[in-house]
């Protein structure tokens, strides 16, 4: 959940067509399903964001005053309201929506291939830049420029404020690492736990 000026943003996964008090239609298997509500629990708007495929369990910042950064992994072609490839099978979406009405104002896709989860969406307070950790397959593909360690490696991207990704970096040993939180951003670090199941290597 995220609260702003704008009330209360609460983020979910729906397979539900538009029956009960959801309004928005299903697009495919699993939708992201975003609600405004006020402090009383009304719902002001909601809206659904989707392919024909599956899209997994959202991630949320503040991206603007005005906006909200969505990332999760999603497997829908170009379907829905989705108007982005996934040619990797499960790729890293990206949905800037509005906090007034809960328009996309742009949404792009991060190639990687396979992926257990978004580890963390963190804002950089220095500079407004969105890191974003997942894991990664060892090799390069798509926007991983880095071979990597293991079977699947800790990957963490830095976003600038148009989404473009200025750096992408690999942690890793031999096994399966996940950057799982960012610990905290410094001018010149930032600090983040993984979990590894690698012994030196």
């Amino acid at each position: 959940a995220l609260i702003s000026e704008q009330g209360i943003f609460l983020f979910g996964n729906s397979y539900s067509d538009d029956n009960g008090n959801k309004t928005s239609v299903n697009y495919g298997e699993s939708d992201l399903w975003v609600l405004n509500i006020n402090e009383s629990g009304n719902i002001i708007w909601q809206n659904s964001y989707g392919g024909s495929g599956t899209e997994g369990l959202p991630n949320c910042v503040n991206f603007s005053d005005t906006s909200i950064l969505i990332v999760t992994l999603s497997n829908s072609p170009e379907s829905g309201n989705k108007t982005v490839p996934s040619p990797g099978g499960y790729d890293i979406w990206l949905l800037e929506i509005s906090k007034n009405s809960g328009n996309i104002i742009q949404q792009k896709v991060i190639t990687h291939g396979a992926s257990n989860g978004i580890g963390f969406v963190k804002r950089n307070p220095f500079n407004n830049h969105i890191y974003i950790s997942t894991n990664a397959q060892t090799g390069i593909y798509g926007d991983k420029s880095e071979v990597g360690y293991g079977s699947l490696d800790a990957w963490l991207i830095e976003l600038d404020e148009n989404l473009v990704v200025v750096r992408e970096k690999v942690f890793g040993g031999s096994k399966i690492e996940l950057a799982s939180n960012a610990i905290v951003f410094e001018e010149n670090y930032i600090y983040i736990g993984c979990s590894s199941q690698s012994s030196p290597s």
